[in-house]
C-alpha cells in the first residue's frame, strides 16, 4: 500500500513537471508564429548583448515589418493575412543560423538577433531571405506578394549602447527601408 502511494506521488510529480514546461513553453511562444514572443525575444536579446559586449564580440538586430499587410488584410481577408504573417515568419526562421534568435514582436514586426554577426554579415543574412521569400511568393497561389522592410543596427562591442538605443536605431532604419519600399512601388505605377 505504502508502494503505491510513492508510486502514484512519483507520477503526479512527473506530470506536474510536465504541464510546467508546456505551460513555459507556451508563455514565451507566439500563439500565430510559432515563434518567440515580444517578452521571450527582448530577454534573449538583453543575454545576448551582454554576453557580446563581455565577450567583445559583435551582435546585429534587425527590425522586420511586413510590407502592405493592411491591403493583405482589406483585399483577402485576415485569415489570409494571418498566413502571411506565418510565411514570413517561416521565411525568418529558415535563415536563421543555429544560434540566431527570431521573435514576433507584435503585428507584422519581428525582430532578429544576430549573434557574432556584423553588419555586413547581416546584410548577407538578409540577402537569403529575400531570396527565400521571391520562392515563397513564386509557390503561393493567388496574388498576395510577401514583402518585407527590414532595418538592421550592429553592436559595437568596443564602443556599446544599451539595447533600447539599437532597438531604436533598428526601427528608425526599418521605417526608412518602408519608405522607399512605398516610394518605388508609387514610381513604378
Amino acid at each position: 500500500c505504502l508502494l503505491a502511494v510513492i508510486l502514484s506521488l512519483y507520477i503526479n510529480i512527473g506530470m506536474r513537471k510536465k504541464a510546467q514546461e508546456k505551460l513555459a513553453v507556451q508563455a514565451d511562444t507566439d500563439q500565430l508564429t510559432g515563434v518567440f514572443n515580444r517578452r521571450r525575444g527582448l530577454r534573449e536579446l538583453e543575454q545576448i548583448h551582454a554576453r557580446s559586449v563581455e565577450q567583445a564580440k559583435a551582435m546585429t538586430i534587425i527590425f522586420a515589418d511586413a510590407n502592405n499587410l493592411k491591403k493583405i488584410n482589406d483585399q483577402y481577408g485576415h485569415n489570409n493575412g494571418d498566413a502571411a504573417i506565418v510565411a514570413i515568419a517561416e521565411v525568418l526562421k529558415s535563415c536563421l543560423r543555429h544560434n540566431d534568435v527570431l521573435c514576433r514582436l507584435g503585428g507584422d514586426e519581428f525582430l532578429v538577433i544576430l549573434e557574432g554577426c556584423t553588419l555586413e554579415q547581416a546584410e548577407v543574412f538578409w540577402e537569403r531571405v529575400e531570396k527565400a521569400l521571391q520562392k515563397k511568393n513564386c509557390e503561393r497561389l493567388g496574388n498576395m506578394v510577401l514583402s518585407v522592410s527590414r532595418g538592421m543596427a550592429e553592436l559595437n562591442p568596443q564602443e556599446p549602447v544599451p539595447v533600447e538605443m539599437l532597438i531604436h536605431l533598428a526601427d528608425q532604419r526599418m521605417y526608412e527601408n518602408k519608405r522607399e519600399h512605398k516610394l518605388a512601388i508609387e514610381t513604378r505605377q
